[in-house]
């Protein structure tokens, strides 16, 4: 019997599989979760480590070099008050002087109290921009020119050409003028910005922006950027160049920038899924090798269990022979040895109650059999006994009727001897008619009662010729007689014999009347039997019509009430000898008649 999906050998590993599944799955999902905070969490405390030490410096660079702007703007405002404080090419190379060439200052403009401009100058790296100073430092960006407490104040990045630019607008006051200086600088020290990027880390990146999210520069060039408020030292996450990155703002003191360190989130967490991939490996290796230790354990438990299973199972499906074979000394072994001991026990009764049911069969099959057959006797012998009292009344009936007809068609015909040729067709179909009546009379007398047989010395030629002579072949059948002298005569009753005979080629001329054929009579002396077998090469019987052929009112032909093989049975009965039938369908048929040893003896 084949093993089944429930077994315990299968579904103990898998018990033991999916048991260590969940629990390597709940392990390393928790490690996993852990690993990727621990990873956010150290990479946003180096983010912000280096954000406020970026913010802290630019502070610091921003009020350390407050005084010396401050100082730097008096003195300006003195040599331009010098100069009578007029817009000019001596005002203007004044301030171009004060350009140093390099570094990020790029223009200077000098506003009055009234905030109009009194000179401005640009150095040659913005030529090509065409920046106005005074322009510039007119601008509605600049906001209050005077700073809270009459210090310098710091404006937002703005963009000029692909650079970030801010302005400082310093307050001056020498020899009762007052205004300020403002002073225009663009970031564009890339290589510093790269460097203090790559020391966070290789995939870091420094941007300088706005608090308001508005303007963002790498300390190169101006840059995409979260265009979003940012909040002070809180953890940010948002979508850049590349996918997801996660950054640490911070606002830097004394200006309206921030600093915004930020890595993409796919190399922060990039150990997790490294992680995840070995442990993932391990955790398959460890379930492959628990899964199959967990299928080695319960085979070892399993098979003695499913070798008594399956003996169980044969027993109660009727093989009683069946044993069990565990070689074990625990309790399985000992649950085999009571299997054993019981189907040996179950055997023995089992052969001894089979002995007596085949005993008590068999006699019960033997009266059955006894008794359907004296049933069938019975019926049968009721059966024929009340057809034969119907076939005789019927017969002494019919016959004197027949009679009549027969002498009255005679008469006719002897007396219409010129009648034209319709009226004699018409006699001639009159005259078959009652001849087949009269052969169904004669059946039906023949069937009611058979008389004692008359018997004689009677050659089996002889028998087939007078046969023939009775019943004439014409048309498309003719006969073969094959009949060699060796064959002994018979001693029955030639006229029964003849009727039988005459029974049997009328069958065959029904059966050959479409078509045509032979009708062979052969005969042959097999030891202490004559054998005389008649055969016709008609359509044949199916083995159906062949098991009741001679059955009385049997029959399969369109005219006639089915006793002629009925009353030859009958007859050969009479005289002693055997009538038999074989037949195919499509080839035709042969009966046989096998005359006993005692007619041979008696003719003899």
């Amino acid at each position: 019997m084949p093993e089944k999906a429930s077994s315990l050998s299968k579904r103990v590993p898998l018990f033991i599989g999916l048991l260590l599944f969940v629990v390597l799955g709940v392990a390393f999902t928790i490690e996993y979760v852990q690993l990727r905070r621990l990873l956010v969490q150290v990479n946003n405390e180096r983010l912000e480590s280096a954000t406020v030490l970026v913010a802290e410096l630019l502070s610091e660079q921003m009020r350390s070099g407050a005084e010396e702007r401050a100082l730097q703007a008096d003195t300006l405002v003195r040599e331009l008050l010098a100069t009578g404080m007029a817009a000019g090419p001596a005002a203007d190379s004044l301030l171009r002087a004060r350009l140093p060439g390099e570094g990020s200052l790029r223009t200077i403009a000098v506003i009055d109290e009234a905030g109009s401009c009194v000179a401005g100058a640009s150095d040659d790296r913005v030529g090509e921009l065409a920046v106005d100073p005074c322009s510039t430092a007119g601008d509605e960006a600049v906001g209050d020119v005077s700073g809270p407490g009459g210090q310098e104040q710091v404006s937002p990045f703005y963009q000029i050409g692909d650079e970030a630019w801010f302005r400082v607008t310093v307050p001056a006051d020498a020899d009762g003028w007052q205004g300020h200086v403002v002073y225009a600088s663009a970031l564009s020290s890339g290589t510093s910005g790269t460097t203090i990027s790559g020391l966070i880390a290789p995939d870091a990146t420094l941007l300088l922006g706005n608090a308001d999210g508005s303007t963002w520069t790498d300390l190169a060039t101006v840059v995409d950027g979260p265009q979003a408020a940012m909040p002070d030292r809180v953890p940010l996450r948002f979508e850049g160049e590349g996918g997801s990155r996660i950054g640490i703002p911070y606002r830097i003191a004394g200006t309206p920038w921030i600093a915004l360190a930020h890595r993409d989130m796919g190399s922060v967490l990039a150990p997790s899924r490294q992680f995840l991939v070995w442990t993932g490996g391990a955790g398959a290796l460890v379930l492959l090798a628990s899964t199959v230790f967990g299928w080695l354990v319960s085979l070892r438990v399993t098979r003695p269990l499913a070798a008594v299973t399956h003996g169980a199972e044969a027993v109660a499906g009727g093989d009683y022979t069946r044993r069990v074979d565990v070689e074990r000394n625990d309790e399985l072994g000992r649950l085999a040895t009571a299997f054993n001991a019981m189907a040996e026990r179950v055997d023995d009764r089992h052969q001894t109650l089979e002995a007596r049911v085949q005993e008590r069969t068999q006699t019960l099959q033997e009266a059955l059999d006894q008794l359907a057959k004296t049933q069938d006797q019975l019926v049968r012998k009721e059966r024929l006994a009340t057809l034969g009292q119907l076939s005789g009344g019927v017969g002494h009936e019919l016959r004197n009727p027949l009679g009549v007809m027969t002498n009255a068609l005679f008469y006719l015909e002897a007396t219409h001897a010129d009648a034209p040729p319709k009226v004699r067709e018409y006699l001639g179909i009159l005259k078959s008619q009652i001849g087949i009546a009269e052969k169904i009379v004669s059946d039906l007398l023949d069937f009611a009662r058979v008389n004692t047989p008359d018997r004689a010395h009677v050659d089996v030629a002889t028998l087939v010729r007078n046969s023939l002579e009775r019943y004439p072949l014409d048309g498309p059948i003719s006969a073969q007689v094959d009949v060699p002298e060796s064959v002994p005569p018979l001693y029955v009753d030639s006229r029964q014999m003849e009727q039988v005979l005459v029974n049997l080629i009328s069958n065959a001329v029904h059966a050959m009347q479409d078509s045509g054929g032979t009708l062979s009579f052969s005969a042959t002396h097999d030891g202490d039997q004559v054998i005389l077998r008649v055969a016709d090469t008609g359509s044949g019987m199916t083995q159906d019509q062949l098991d009741t052929v001679f059955e009385p009112l049997v029959t399969t032909k369109a005219k006639g009430i089915g006793l002629g093989l009925a009353v030859s049975k009958m007859l050969a009965s009479a005289n002693g000898v055997e009538l038999g039938a074989e037949s195919e369908l499509g080839k035709g048929s042969v009966f046989i008649l096998r005359f006993p040893a005692a007619a041979l003896e008696a003719a003899s």
